[in-house]
């Protein structure tokens, strides 16, 4: 693990990392609302979303913006992604697809599923592009919070918010090039 956690991330990257986890919870929600899944599988809207959201907010806060995210990035995106890439050599687009379908399917419901192997995807390239955990934690963290705040004050997400994909493509595209950029000039 020492070799993912050797980058250090500055408030800039936090910004960053945060803004990520933000635009693409708003974006991949109203992606699901434009796909209509939730409505070939109205039991999710029935039973996960009522479990989900009948704590209090601050529970809902803890849980699914701290607890939540630190134990499934340390399983999804350390264990079952930037381990196997540095001890299995295995490929980086191979570990993400693996970890990332592990992950969707630990949802337990298609509509999940397909939120959170997409989500899974991005957090993947997040962990590897900053060679920490904490990236993925941080932006996994922001995008269940924002979600749940949404949801506590009672917005619902429309096929409009899949806009909100743009900006999270963007930072992420801009953030990587730049580090990119910046590890080839420190070599």
């Amino acid at each position: 693990m020492n070799e993912f956690v050797e980058q250090k991330i500055d408030l800039r990257d936090i910004l960053g990392i945060v803004s990520l986890g933000i635009f693409a919870a708003a974006g991949l929600q109203g992606f699901i609302a434009f796909s209509g899944l939730h409505k070939l599988f109205p039991a999710y809207i029935e039973t996960v979303q009522g479990r989900m959201f009948s704590y209090p907010f601050v529970y809902k806060v803890m849980l699914y913006g701290i607890a939540s995210p630190a134990i499934e990035e340390i399983l999804f995106r350390w264990g079952l992604f930037l381990v196997p890439i540095k001890k299995l050599k295995l490929n980086v687009f191979l570990a993400g697809f693996i970890s990332s379908v592990l992950f969707g399917l630990s949802h337990g419901n298609m509509v999940q599923f397909c939120y959170a192997f997409l989500f899974g995807l991005l957090l993947s390239f997040e962990a590897y592009g900053h060679k920490n955990i904490a990236a993925p934690i941080l932006s996994h963290g922001a995008a269940n919070v924002f979600t749940v705040s949404m949801y506590e004050i009672g917005v619902e997400f429309d096929p409009v918010w899949a806009l909100a994909l743009i900006p999270a493509i963007l930072i992420f595209l801009i953030r990587n090039l730049a580090q990119r950029k910046l590890s080839s000039q420190s070599q």
